[in-house]
């Protein structure tokens, strides 16, 4: 690599996690295969010896490149702003929005299963979770099917770490794991309380008719994920 300042580096590391997390938005949520790939090459490269030039370690922002990932905090934030898909949204930013939600647990999830504590993105966990169990989307309660499946995948692909969490009672600073208008409990984040706020939501929703066969299906295996991760 020739590059010669941090910014130079920056650059290149925006253009590569964007053209990583594009291809999370395109795997299909149930590609179990080709998502733990991409988590997989997301976690080696947490790996990859120090990048040096000129014989300083290269840092982005003061992250270390490569074992911090600098730049893809940013990159994922900004696809979270820019991919976030409801109903009302077009088939495929719906399909992409459930995908990305797919990848995110699942990355969360194995981070968690090799012991580290970075990168964290169980804040979107509680964002996409919150938007769903959380929330009266629509009229009389019944709720948005594309926020609902993101809401799913979570519980399908990262219980385990979730009810950690809960247990754990991890905090974040400020409002922005706040409980759902659903709520008036003073939720800052993960707590035993409001996981069990969502099992139940879960378990009504399973009970629930719902026109939409994927979407009845992904929620009763969230559910069916969430009791056994209790065992």
């Amino acid at each position: 690599m020739r590059t010669r300042s941090s910014s130079e580096i920056e650059g290149l590391l925006w253009r590569e996690w964007k053209a990583v997390i594009k291809v999370a938005f395109t795997t299909s949520f149930a590609d179990d295969e080709w998502r733990q790939k991409l988590v997989g090459f997301v976690m080696d490269v947490k790996t990859k010896p120090v990048l040096e030039s000129s014989g300083e370690v290269c840092r982005v922002h003061g992250q270390t490149v490569w074992v911090d990932l600098p730049v893809f905090g940013a990159a994922m934030r900004e696809a979270w702003d820019v991919g976030t898909a409801s109903d009302a949204s077009d088939k495929d930013a719906q399909d992409r929005w459930v995908n990305i939600n797919a990848f995110t647990s699942d990355l969360v999830e194995t981070v968690a299963a090799a012991h580290k504590t970075d990168p964290d993105f169980s804040l979107y966990g509680i964002w996409t979770i919150r938007t769903s169990l959380e929330e009266d989307s629509k009229e009389e309660g019944k709720p948005d099917v594309t926020a609902l499946k993101a809401a799913a995948v979570w519980f399908i692909h990262a219980s385990n770490t979730l009810l950690d969490f809960c247990k754990q009672g991890k905090q974040f600073q400020g409002k922005v794991a706040q409980a759902g208008s659903l709520y008036r409990g003073e939720f800052n984040g993960f707590s035993t309380e409001r996981w069990q706020a969502w099992v139940v939501r879960l378990k009504k929703l399973a009970e629930a008719d719902n026109p939409d066969e994927e979407a009845k299906q992904l929620v009763q295996e969230a559910l069916k994920a969430a009791e056994q991760a209790q065992k």
